[in-house]
């Protein structure tokens, strides 16, 4: 993935310097394309990684597990449309989704992505899972900027993890929000500016 993406973005920036950002699983794979791009000799401006992931996130068991992958994509998206998502042993389906988008009442059906579209989305979150079960990060000769989402169930969760896959310095910010939150509006405006002076410094 990160030869790919550094063939496309050379073709189009062909001189840099490369500023770089990813969140979650682009998070290591922003990571992957800084050391890429060096190793061609390019200049990498910035790595910036939001809440980004080392390993596989869920029970290890999960892992590869489609149905386990629809659920943890359908609260993400349920639960950003501020729809209650009740505990339940089985893991949600895209029907019941529905249902409770219905049970809303005032609230729009087009949270949910088409079901084909969505099948895709799903898929990709389950290849992502094994890539990053196999994953073996290199090291990134530079500086890096991590902004870390940091509420109650989630603090401090992976950041040190990062420190021997960079040889410079890293520079971390809380933000006081849970890690399927880091690109909401609410989110956003806590930590934009400090995000848009870590690009221009």
């Amino acid at each position: 993935m990160a030869k790919d993406y550094a063939d496309r973005l050379q073709a189009v920036y062909p001189d840099g310097p490369y500023n770089l950002l990813g969140w979650s699983f682009g998070g290591p794979v922003a990571h992957e394309l800084a050391i890429e791009l060096r190793r061609r000799g390019c200049d990498v401006g910035r790595l910036v990684l939001l809440d980004p992931v080392l390993g596989p996130t869920g029970p290890t068991g999960t892992i590869g597990d489609h149905a386990e992958g629809e659920s943890r994509i359908l609260e993400v998206l349920l639960r950003s449309g501020r729809i209650d998502v009740p505990e339940q042993s089985a893991p949600l389906t895209y029907r019941q989704a529905e249902e409770l988008i219905r049970q809303q009442g005032e609230v729009a059906e087009f949270i949910l992505p088409p079901l084909e579209f969505f099948e895709f989305v799903v898929q990709n979150y389950v290849a992502n899972q094994l890539y990053l079960l196999e994953h073996v990060p290199d090291v990134f000769d530079g500086d890096m900027i991590i902004f870390s989402a940091q509420n109650e169930n989630e603090k401090n969760c992976h950041v040190s993890n990062w420190r021997p896959y960079a040889t410079g310095d890293i520079t971390v910010y809380p933000v006081d929000c849970r890690h399927d939150d880091m690109m909401t509006a609410e989110s956003l405006n806590v930590y934009g500016q400090q995000l848009k002076l870590s690009l221009e410094a």
